[in-house]
């Protein structure tokens, strides 16, 4: 079984999906599997290429 990539677009909204869930970023990822790297990759390329999402919410 292959993994399909996600495009940058595809990042950007379970970016935004993250913060409307109340979800840590570890939750959100473990319970969508997600590679919790992979979402703090995208998020930075995000803060630069989306300046307008929310500040995320730091793992406890």
């Amino acid at each position: 079984m292959s993994l399909k990539r996600k495009t940058l677009d595809e990042w950007k909204q379970l970016i935004e999906e993250q913060q409307k869930s109340g979800l840590f970023i570890v939750a959100f990822c473990r319970e969508n599997k997600l590679p919790i790297s992979n979402f703090y990759k995208y998020c930075g390329l995000n803060w630069r290429t989306y300046s307008h999402l929310p500040q995320l919410k730091p793992i406890v």
